[in-house]
């Protein structure tokens, strides 16, 4: 479903004579994200105002640890209206728009995550075919959360999660743009460019393949100390043997 229209919010807006818009804090030219209170219940949600383009309502038959929760889908003046829960949280898109400087671990540790979110949500029959930095939430206690799926909900049986490999891919190539080139292991800047010997065919795959990599990183971490002192030693050797030799 696609709706167009040029009208937008404005604080102190009251939609559906229930949610009232407070603060907007994410706009682009198809929609509003707006911090709103939930008149009714007396709770802060996450209102998205949609002038333009497809109706994020996939999370509404997911129950999964997480998705961000919708509340409520209606409509304002010819532009579709999504309430969500809120949550305080950075997108990643934010962290990449800021250079956060993050390290091949913590980009690894982000992913699995999503991949793990992603894994449940098609086994319940919902891909996501929109997961971009701006969909993926990190919440001010480190928690990982995904919103905006757009799995088209009548379809039934298997599907290709092909789109939703490609997007996992391309969420990999971004963050390690954040990390220093040379602490990028080669198996991992493969994968995030489609050029790993291995070629997952699922989520599940994609995720093995990523924690995998992880073992040599925690290895080459834990073993860096060793390697200095080995280093250490071998300069004290190498100093004495050089100094009884001059003799």
């Amino acid at each position: 479903m696609a709706l167009q229209h040029d009208s937008g919010g404005f604080p102190g807006l009251v939609i559906a004579n229930r949610y009232k818009l407070n603060h907007l804090f994410a706009q682009t030219f198809q929609t509003e994200v707006w911090e709103a209170s939930d008149l009714n219940l007396g709770r802060e949600v996450t209102l998205k105002l949609i002038h333009n383009g497809d109706i994020p309502i996939g999370a509404g038959r997911l129950n999964t640890t997480g998705v961000l929760k919708i509340f409520d889908i209606t409509n304002h003046q010819g532009s579709a209206v999504v309430v969500s829960e809120k949550i305080q949280s950075q997108s990643l898109e934010q962290l990449i728009q800021n250079k956060e400087h993050l390290s091949p671990l913590e980009v690894q540790t982000i992913l699995i995550a999503v991949t793990k979110i992603i894994e449940k949500t098609h086994l319940q029959g919902v891909p996501h075919l929109s997961l971009t930095p701006s969909n993926v939430l990190i919440s001010n206690d480190g928690e990982i959360y995904l919103t905006d799926f757009r799995g088209q909900l009548e379809k039934k049986g298997p599907f290709d999660p092909e789109e939703d490999l490609k997007s996992l891919r391309s969420l990999l190539a971004e963050l390690l743009k954040l990390c220093p080139r040379l602490s990028i292991p080669d198996d991992l800047w493969r994968l995030a460019n489609n050029q790993s010997f291995y070629s997952p065919k699922s989520v599940l795959e994609f995720r093995i393949i990523l924690e995998k990599e992880l073992v040599p990183t925690k290895k080459k971490q834990r073993h860096l100390p060793i390697v200095f002192c080995l280093f250490f030693v071998g300069i004290v050797f190498l100093s004495t043997w050089i100094f009884v030799g001059g003799f």
